[in-house]
């Protein structure tokens, strides 16, 4: 595997560069954007506390619709931050992450926190969903596809707990507060294959990350 900061290149294609943030693309295929400090340690440790009485397995969209399965690939915990837990400070954070990546705020869904463990992982996959199976029909029925994945580092790890793309050959590590930033389609709207990503098994230590997903069009 390449390593991260060796991939770093200056921004070249990205329209809307917050102030104050450094964001590199390190990947072209696919679309990869890195963001240092993103969030501040406060606001990291709080989306955890928010999160924690809410965590529950993580789980998958079935192939053959129906409802939510677990899945022995994933094994985090975590929680989106609907209801009680989407407070002012979250619809806040929605709107920043909206306005970083030019889409209006009702196309994110609810941030999702999750929480990795020793050994947890979450094994290669894509964000998006498969039009040609019944779960992908259904899911792709409130909002549209997946386009854009933002994705926060809450933790430091020690060893372990990467986010990898394998077509890529990447692994990012991750570092509190930064932030990772991909696109898992073409132009187009059709499904980037070079997307496949996991979410490597935590060596030592505990991951925890914020993540919110964009579609084509609003998300209720």
């Amino acid at each position: 595997m390449r390593l991260l900061w060796l991939l770093l290149i200056p921004l070249v294609s990205f329209a809307h560069n917050f102030e104050g943030l450094k964001i590199h693309q390190i990947s072209f295929s696919p679309r990869i954007f890195y963001i240092e400090n993103f969030l501040p340690d406060e606001t990291c440790d709080q989306l955890r506390r928010l999160s924690r009485p809410h965590l529950e397995r993580s789980f998958v969209v079935p192939s053959t619709g129906g409802a939510k399965m677990l899945h022995p690939g994933r094994t985090s915990m975590s929680a989106f931050l609907v209801g009680p837990a989407r407070t002012p400070f979250v619809t806040d954070l929605e709107e920043r992450m909206a306005e970083v990546v030019g889409m209006p705020t009702d196309h994110g869904e609810a941030i999702q926190v999750a929480r990795y463990r020793r050994g947890d992982e979450y094994q290669p996959h894509y964000d998006t969903f498969n039009p040609e199976e019944e779960g992908g029909q259904i899911a792709l029925k409130n909002g549209g596809q997946r386009l854009i994945t933002f994705m926060v580092y809450l933790t430091d790890v020690r060893k372990g707990g990467e986010t990898g793309f394998p077509f890529a050959g990447i692994k990012i590590p991750p570092k509190k507060g930064d932030a990772l930033l991909f696109y898992p389609c073409l132009d187009d709207h059709s499904i980037d294959m070079m997307a496949l990503h996991a979410g490597c098994p935590v060596i030592e230590g505990e991951k925890w990350i914020a993540t919110r997903w964009f579609r084509e069009r609003p998300f209720h």
